[in-house]
């Protein structure tokens, strides 16, 4: 029901305006395969990852997430709880799915995000696709400031740009 052919064109000003250098796009189940290909065919960058992936994930990362899924709900809500001037766009929908959507010990002790039935069990069987694409969002700003860290010495600091609160009417 979404157009996938306007997508890249929609979305590569918005990646201008706001300075992103790269799209992630979950591909777990193979449904985000058609909007990365349609994205790289527009020139965007785009980084592929799978929900449910471990393998690619450092040693330290296996050790302390369940599968990157987990990894990017318990980023996301850090970045929210620890930096005040970190902004989610005024959506009410994303709003209740970030309150919502939990994450709990697996039996080895790591993070682990519940899984989108369970979410849907206590949510009126709706899935938390915003707050993942909020995630998913969240997880390519992270990445692309550590690699500027890791190459020029710049201190790690991760902030949505003022413009993007401006620009949902939240300063």
């Amino acid at each position: 029901h979404r157009d996938l052919h306007s997508f890249p064109t929609r979305r590569s000003s918005d990646l201008e305006e706001f300075g992103a250098q790269t799209v992630v796009i979950d591909c777990s189940g193979g449904y985000g395969g058609d909007a990365a290909s349609r994205c790289i065919d527009a020139g965007l960058t785009v980084r592929r990852i799978m929900f449910n992936e471990t393998e690619v994930m450092t040693m330290e990362e296996r050790r302390r997430f369940h599968d990157r899924k987990a990894q990017l709900y318990y980023l996301l809500g850090e970045q929210i709880n620890r930096n005040p001037e970190y902004f989610l766009p005024a959506d009410p929908t994303l709003l209740r799915q970030a309150c919502a959507v939990r994450v709990k010990p697996d039996a080895a002790g790591r993070v682990q995000a519940e899984s989108k039935d369970e979410y849907a069990k206590r949510n009126h069987g709706e899935s938390p696709d915003r707050f993942e694409a909020g995630a998913l969002a969240n997880f390519g700003a992270t990445q692309t400031q550590e690699r500027k860290a890791a190459i020029g010495g710049e201190r790690l600091q991760i902030e949505l740009p003022k413009q993007s609160a401006r620009r949902w009417g939240m300063g």
